[in-house]
């Protein structure tokens, strides 16, 4: 899987590469693995000792930022407290103190409400992680729009400087 990571990267050309944390999220193998590939190609990606059959079809490229997807850890206490009092089964949300990323970790937070529907829509797709019992399919929708309208991210590489807050192009432009 990494190799493939890093063929993507070296063929797009990203500035900032997005993955899972070293949990995968909520302990999820696939999104473990795919964070392991990932960060991986990261550091691989510029490397030409790295793939070097890569390199007759494209150029080695290092992307400027890590990130890995963070998800609060007060948003998922705050789920856990609807979802108790919506009678429904608490699923990962049992174990909060083992999932969610806490606050201090968080160094960017992006506005994605104009996206929101797509992103919707797209986890809707896979029905294998969003089922009947999920926060977003039980609890009212003003209620997921609150929490899903909102990225949040902890910067892996470089080190932050400090937390930032704005659309992705203020954040990733250093506006």
């Amino acid at each position: 899987m990494t190799a493939q990571i890093v063929q993507l990267v070296r063929e797009h050309r990203p500035e900032v590469l997005i993955t899972f944390d070293p949990r995968g999220g909520y302990g999820h193998p696939d999104h473990i693995a795919a964070h392991k590939a990932a960060t991986r190609a990261y550091r691989e990606a510029g490397n030409p000792e790295c793939f070097p059959e890569q390199l007759t079809a494209v150029r080695t490229h290092a992307p400027g930022m890590l990130l890995y997807v963070a998800i609060p850890r007060p948003i998922l206490q705050t789920l856990a407290v609807k979802m108790e009092a919506a009678g429904a089964p608490m699923g990962i949300l049992e174990n909060i103190e083992e999932i969610g990323t806490p606050e201090e970790q968080i160094h960017i937070e992006i506005d994605i409400a104009a996206t929101y529907d797509a992103k919707l829509a797209s986890l809707n797709c896979h029905a294998t992680q969003i089922n009947n019992q999920s926060p977003w399919r039980v609890l009212p929708p003003e209620d997921v729009r609150a929490v899903m309208a909102r990225e949040y991210f902890t910067q892996v590489h470089p080190a932050p400087a400090a937390y930032r807050a704005g659309t992705p192009a203020e954040i990733l432009l250093g506006r």
